[in-house]
Parts: structure tokens; sequence; C-alpha cells
């Protein structure tokens, strides 16, 4: 973004041409009215030319270089996802061989901690042009690295951001896993909850009863999974809300939403254990 000495540059130019228009002003006979004065008009035309140039390319850069640093943060996201899924592939590959998975998945550990803090500091350096998107990813692989202070606060950012239904429940989502994280039940089921009341919040965005049952059971098999390791009760009250929001939807949507409903019936099994 536009740096101090750039701002500098353009408040003494300013400053400059503030005194060329007092120093014409001040030359002007009293008894001619400015409007008839053609010099006076031309060097006003001139200063008005120069002040309008100078704020456009000021403008330029600073789009130019918010452009640099979203592309910049979207590489970076880009790598910490392929980390992420080699993680996952090698959670397969050595589930027999314990030493070389742990060797292994502390590496990708280091490297994802290392791009999750670049991409903090760009989210950081793009402040409010960041999206919320943008700042939920990064908080969810700032989260992988156990950055969870560095995460709760891109994720609070990105609620208040969030642009759209999609955004805001997302963030949420997130930020209530973490916080059952931290050992905060009763905060992270409140931020729970307003993930399910999200159409309250963005009412046109309610487009269809399928859409809205469906968001409804994804967001509590979310908090169904953050809330198993501590407190079990919660957390099979919440599969049975997700079960019936997913009963609910119509014989299509379930069709197409077949692998989240084996997930859900499958949680829901692991749960009878649970207490």
């Amino acid at each position: 973004m536009p740096n101090s000495a750039d701002e500098s540059a353009i408040s003494t130019e300013l400053a400059v041409l503030r005194q060329r228009i007092d120093d014409i002003v001040a030359g002007q006979q009293r008894s001619t009215a400015w409007y008839r004065n053609p010099s006076f008009i031309t060097s006003c035309a001139a200063i008005f030319i120069s002040v309008t140039t100078t704020v456009v390319s000021w403008y330029r850069t600073y789009q130019q270089e918010i452009a640099s640093l979203r592309g910049q943060l979207a590489s970076t996201l880009h790598q910490t996802a392929g980390i992420h899924l080699q993680n996952v592939e090698l959670m397969a590959k050595y589930r027999n061989d314990q030493p070389s998975m742990l060797r292994l998945s502390t590496t990708l550990n280091a490297q994802n901690l290392l791009l999750a803090k670049q991409a903090y500091s760009l989210a950081r350096e793009l402040g409010s042009a960041a999206s919320a998107a943008s700042l939920t990813t990064v908080a969810n692989s700032l989260m992988q690295s156990n950055e969870v202070t560095l995460a709760e606060d891109l994720l609070q950012k990105a609620i208040a951001r969030a642009e759209n239904s999609v955004e805001y429940i997302a963030a949420l989502r997130v930020l209530g896993a973490l916080q059952y994280y931290n050992g905060n039940l009763k905060v992270a089921a409140d931020t729970f909850d307003k993930a399910v009341k999200a159409f309250t919040t963005y009412p046109n965005e309610a487009k269809s009863a399928d859409y809205v049952n469906f968001t409804h059971a994804f967001t509590y098999m979310h908090w169904t999974q953050s809330a198993r390791q501590s407190d079990c009760p919660t957390a099979k009250a919440k599969i049975e809300l997700a079960e019936q929001h997913w009963q609910k939807l119509t014989e299509p949507a379930k069709t197409q939403m077949a692998p989240m409903g084996a997930e859900l019936f499958q949680m829901k099994e692991f749960l009878k254990g649970c207490s």
C-alpha cells in the first residue's frame, strides 16, 4: 500500500500549489474581478490539472499495490492448501507407521506455519481490502499450526467484514471451533448459534428450503465435530438437529449431497460411545 513517503510528497505538492494560488490572488489588482483576468483563470486551470493528475497517479499506484498483495495472498493460500492435502495423504499412507508419519507431519506443519504467518502479514497489510473469505482461510491455516490468537483476530475481522451469509457463516463456524478448542464452551455455543441464525441477518439469502436446511445441517455437523471432545451431550444434541434438517431435504437434494449424509450418519454412530 502507498507508504508515508508517498503521502508526504503529495502533501508537500498540495502545499506548494496552495501557495501559488495565494501568490496569484495577492498579485491581482483589487479593481479587477478574478473571473475577468485570463491569466488567473489559466493558472487556476493548470493548478487543478496538476492536482488531479497527482491524485489519479496516487490512486492508480494504490490499486496496483492492492492487486499485487491480493495476488501474493492467493498464491500463499494455494500453497497452504497443498500442504493440507499432503498431510491428509500422508496420514493415509503411513497410518501403520507412526514414527514416519510423525516425522513427515512435523515437517509439513513447519512449512504450513511459515506460509500461514506470511499470509497473515499479507492480510494485515491489505487492511480493509482483504476479503472476509481470505481472512477466514488464513485463520484456518493458522489454527492448523496452533496460532490461535492470530487466528481469532482474523476471524473477528472476517465476521465484521462479511458481505453475505456464506462469508458470515463460514467465519462463525471456524471461530466456534476455535473457541471450543480453547475451552470456551459457552462462548463457542453462542458463536455457533449466531451461525444458525444467519438468515435473520441475511433474510434475502434464504433462497430455498433445501438451501436453508442444507446450510443448517452443515453448521450443526461442524458444531458436533467441535464439541465432541469436550462436551459430549452438546455434540449428541447437535447431531440430532443436523439429521432433522437433513431429513427435510428433498430427495434430489439428498442424492446430490449424499457424501454429507454419509458423514452425518457416521458421526452419529461414532457418538454412541461418547459420554
